[in-house]
């Protein structure tokens, strides 16, 4: 990628951020399908978490893994902003470093944008939380959730709905 197409898609993401609408309060983030409010640097964050997590999965599991985030921001008790979600402690993976010109770190940051902004589908059929179908040893939680779909190596989960 020659330097001029590297500004050149800096420039697309900077004028697909400023265009995504703002909510105005977090209660309306739950019930919104709509972009959500994002602080400076929190979609560059959220695709480096992406493309920590998923780099070696198809796109629909990195858009899955992004939906994530997205679904326990609206959900509330994860976190208040997209960075205090990503970041809460044994949740998510490190950060990737950030390479504009890598093809994984584009189709993260294409994922991130999309599930922030409510575009397409919910990958993750509304998870929560995903972990790699082949461990040996589960997590405790995953007794405590409801599975919602598998994308290649990733199982994805949600809250069980409370029973009637």
């Amino acid at each position: 990628m020659t330097r001029r197409s590297a500004i050149c898609a800096a420039l697309t993401v900077i004028l697909v951020l400023a265009a995504l609408p703002r909510v105005a309060a977090a209660t309306d983030i739950a019930r919104s399908s709509a972009a959500l409010p994002l602080a400076p640097g929190e979609i560059i964050l959220l695709s480096r978490v992406v493309q920590a997590e998923a780099e070696n999965q198809p796109v629909a599991g990195q858009r899955a893994v992004a939906w994530t985030a997205v679904n326990r921001l609206r959900a509330g008790g994860y976190g208040k902003t997209l960075t205090s979600v990503l970041q809460r402690p044994y949740q998510y993976a490190r950060p990737k470093p950030r390479r504009p010109n890598s093809p994984a770190y584009r189709t993260a940051l294409m994922s991130a944008l999309m599930a922030v902004q409510g575009v397409g589908k919910d990958e993750s059929a509304g998870a929560t939380h995903f972990i790699r179908c082949d461990m040996k040893r589960k997590p405790a939680w995953v007794a405590r959730l409801k599975p919602t779909i598998r994308i290649a190596q990733h199982c994805f989960f949600k809250s069980r709905e409370p029973k009637s």
